[in-house]
């Protein structure tokens, strides 16, 4: 009786799916067109009286990195060892805007990646790109350290099938995020030229929009070589950096997200059911990029209200039942137009998520209690004024990750604004 509920709750919503599968290609053009111009339109805000002209100093840097997909659930596929082929067109900022200095003077690039997962006949090989974004540790030094981060999207050329493949559960869609965290040794061999040593932490997933998705992660190490055709640029530094505005501000944000109702695993082949989101909250800048945040998103899902009504699980109060409410502290890091997010949230109400994981049979463990109380977001702001010169009254654009504890819920869009 169960399953035969549980089918009609699908069909139900199956014109839904058709309206988000729009949302889907969206979700993806917005990645595609937002993501790159960290790389380049974050320089473009009005420089200073006195500051020189940008240096056009571009940067080409080939890599290779090399590691194995971490084994992660049980029935896991046999692989071999991942090997990323990339290439990295990047800039090196000299000084000409404000973020230059302030970030150290970082190298902000676009990367093309060809991936071999070590399984092509399950996991497949993919195409990547990945806007990112590198910190040099004591440029004025022959040696040093680079920290290198990068958030795109990658496509893969297998992807989960009930029919054909059922033995990939960790890519379910065949446009996925890609993310990258790099850490590097550096030699300076000649003006011209660099190589790096280090290694990486590599992660895949489709942010639960469709199931299965258990995504994939692996460490890896890294070679590489940077090349400067112009040679390295002089660094212009400011000594009389501008005021930044540190008054307290109230933000209001409203967003919409979509999944698929169920676990990492299954069920597959569902509807995806939107998820209505809005926040209110303080922020408080206390240096010219960083930017602290304090208050409350309250989330509605769609899909506990249906699953509820199909099931007959409660006689009333089902909509609010829907309803989960988040206290949040976060942090942004100002970089131009832009601003890259973290939250960390404790949920204080959530009433239906640790009666659904009864109902899917997950254990009782501390990692789904954790799942239960905590709640983060990890993505980006675009913001229409440069948040470096004006705070309040600046309306934004937001793409992001909302989590459970360590497990992808929804990929979110969303506008806000400070007042």
């Amino acid at each position: 009786m169960f399953n035969v509920r549980y089918l009609m709750f699908n069909v139900r919503c199956l014109m839904f799916n058709v309206q988000c599968s729009m949302f889907d290609i969206r979700y993806s053009l917005f990645i595609i067109f937002l993501l790159p111009s960290l790389a380049t339109f974050a320089q473009s805000d009005s420089t200073r009286t006195g500051f020189p002209l940008p240096e056009k100093c571009i940067v080409i840097e080939p890599a290779l990195r090399i590691g194995k997909i971490v084994k992660n659930f049980r029935d896991f596929p046999e692989r071999g060892p991942a090997v990323l082929t990339e290439l990295n067109i990047g800039q090196q900022c000299s000084g000409n805007k404000n973020w230059h200095q302030l970030y150290g003077y970082p190298t902000a690039g676009v990367a093309f990646i060809y991936g071999i997962m070590g399984n092509d006949n399950i996991i497949g090989r993919n195409f990547a790109i990945l806007p990112n974004l590198s910190f040099t540790t004591k440029k004025y030094r022959r040696w040093g350290f680079q920290w290198k981060v990068g958030m795109g999207f990658a496509f893969f050329t297998k992807k989960y099938d009930r029919v054909t493949n059922p033995d990939n559960q960790l890519i379910g869609t065949t446009i996925t995020n890609m993310a990258v965290g790099s850490f590097d040794f550096r030699y300076d061999l000649s003006r011209y030229t660099t190589v790096l040593i280090g290694v990486s932490g590599i992660h895949y997933s489709d942010a639960h929009y469709r199931l299965p998705n258990i995504g994939i992660n692996f460490p890896s190490v890294n070679l590489s070589l940077k090349y400067y055709p112009s040679g390295r640029p002089e660094l212009y530094k400011n000594d009389s950096l501008p005021d930044y505005a540190n008054k307290i501000l109230f933000n209001v944000r409203l967003g919409f997200g979509a999944n698929e109702f169920g676990g990492s695993l299954h069920p597959t082949g569902g509807a995806k059911y939107p998820i209505y989101t809005g926040s209110l909250f303080i922020s408080k800048r206390y240096s010219p990029k960083n930017n602290v945040q304090l208050g409350i998103h309250i989330n509605y899902h769609t899909a506990f209200y249906d699953f509820m009504v199909q099931q007959e699980l409660h006689d009333s109060n089902q909509r609010i039942r829907a309803f989960t409410g988040q206290i949040f502290l976060g942090h942004e890091f100002i970089i131009g137009h832009f601003g890259l997010l973290t939250q960390l949230g404790i949920y204080f109400y959530n009433p239906f998520f640790k009666e659904l994981q009864e109902i899917q049979g997950y254990s009782a463990g501390f990692g789904n209690w954790l799942k239960r109380h905590n709640s983060n977001k990890l993505g980006v702001n675009y913001y229409f004024m440069n948040p470096m010169k004006t705070t309040k009254h600046n309306v934004y654009l937001g793409l992001y990750l909302k989590t459970n504890f360590g497990q992808a819920d929804f990929p979110e869009l969303s506008v806000g604004c400070a007042f």
